[in-house]
């Protein structure tokens, strides 16, 4: 407050006493009569607040729209709408966090009030605030006047998440639209690489997955270690996500910055249904010689669903040596029926019906069961040749608040939220 303020407030005590009093039990009458008469100005602090609040920040507490109407379009001296207490504290940081759109239209009407400005205490902008508060009708008033959409949190635990990657951890749909279409930017990354793709598959936000990707966010994006939105979807075990991943152009053959294919990865990690979906999508299933078939590998992990489609779709898997050889992995010693299993498929002459059904799968490529729509063959065939036989559990993950930290971004007794937990799948897995 200026220091003719203070003089006013201390030659006119109770006059300011009387006049806050108006305030709090929302006498308009008051407060009008006061204003129009030079008792007090506009911008005086209440005496017994021992932050030394402004008139307008206590009715922005109090949420009395009329005062803050009356105190803004005084016209003796209109309210400064960029006051602070003692303690650091806007209007407009109060009304993000409240929610309340009306009085966030009177504040932002002078186009006055700053709205980028960060809160030294948290590291907000208001707009980052009223996305944290789940606040769209807010937000929107605040980006109308030229809030940053790209606006993140500042501090030195922090990841540096945007307001789009906030509103994706809260779920809130509409929020993450309203900053799309401010032309937010969707190539932006936290300190540790990620997008708002990773974290839309990781916290299984599939319609804002959806929302996205039609926003032609980058798929293939990754982090300096990289991890794309691929690998998190295997890593957290979804296969409707993969699946998602894929029908928007994931290209599944493609290997990640260590060398690992997708498929590699679900096998690895134990992940059965995400191997599946991408078998059954048409990812390349035969690799170079000199490296280990993915159907060892999934021999090795004793993932039965997997080691039966992979021979539909390559017989040619049952021909290799160590099978002919008995040369058993030693994580599949303790479970006679896999080798069972192994002995009697080599054994078993494979039928013309059932080598031209790989084959055909296989020539089709990416995307089979959509191309197979477009063959001109009887409606069961059909159904033979794209394996809807094997049946892969694709159910959507739903994450609840007991799975903190993925899914309570501010919810929870945590301050900040630890970064996305991406297990690195190069490592041995013990038996």
């Amino acid at each position: 407050m200026s220091p003719e303020g203070d003089e006013l407030v201390k030659a006119n005590a109770p006059e300011v006493v009387e006049f806050f009093k108006a305030i709090k039990s929302n006498n308009t009458k008051c407060v009008t009569r006061m204003l129009k008469k030079k008792l007090v100005e506009t911008n005086v602090c209440d005496p017994d607040d021992p932050c030394k609040s402004s008139a307008l920040l206590v009715a922005c507490l109090l949420g009395y729209i009329e005062i803050v109407s009356i105190l803004l379009k005084d016209k003796n001296k209109p309210a400064d709408v960029n006051a602070e207490n003692l303690i650091g504290v806007r209007p407009i940081w109060v009304v993000a966090q409240t929610g309340n759109g009306e009085l966030a239209e009177l504040l932002l009407a002078g186009n006055t009030c700053q709205v980028n400005y960060i809160d030294k205490d948290s590291g907000c902008s208001p707009l980052y605030k009223a996305v944290l508060g789940n606040h769209t009708e807010v937000a929107q008033h605040m980006i109308h006047v030229g809030a940053d959409v790209n606006t993140r949190r500042i501090g030195l635990e922090l990841e540096g998440e945007t307001a789009l990657i906030k509103a994706i951890q809260f779920n809130n749909k509409d929020m993450c639209e309203l900053l799309i279409n401010s032309l937010c930017d969707l190539k932006a990354k936290t300190s540790g690489g990620l997008t708002a793709l990773h974290y839309a598959v990781s916290y299984c936000r599939y319609e804002i997955c959806d929302l996205l990707l039609e926003n032609k966010i980058k798929l293939h994006s990754s982090t300096p270690a990289g991890a794309t939105a691929m690998t998190v979807a295997i890593d957290q075990n979804n296969p409707v996500m993969v699946q998602k991943l894929l029908d928007w152009g994931y290209k599944m053959d493609s290997k990640y910055k260590y060398l690992e294919t997708p498929l590699e990865q679900a096998i690895k990690v134990h992940h059965e249904d995400c191997a599946m979906v991408l078998v059954k999508y048409g990812c390349c299933v035969v690799r170079k010689k000199h490296k280990e078939s993915y159907f060892k590998m999934a021999v090795n992990e004793k993932l039965e669903r997997l080691m039966e489609l992979l021979v539909h779709v390559y017989p040619w898997f049952l021909k290799e040596k160590w099978i002919w050889k008995r040369q058993w992995p030693v994580s599949i010693y303790n479970t006679p029926s896999i080798i069972e299993w192994l002995i009697v498929q080599s054994s078993n002459t494979k039928t013309l019906r059932y080598l031209c059904r790989s084959r055909i799968f296989r020539t089709l490529g990416h995307f089979p069961s959509v191309k197979m729509d477009q063959l001109p063959i009887p409606d069961n065939i059909r159904e033979y040749i794209s394996l809807n036989n094997t049946k892969v559990a694709l159910e959507e993950n739903v994450l609840l608040s007991d799975d903190c930290p993925y899914d309570c971004p501010a919810m929870c007794s945590r301050r900040y939220c630890p970064p996305l937990d991406i297990s690195d799948t190069d490592e041995d897995i013990e038996y």
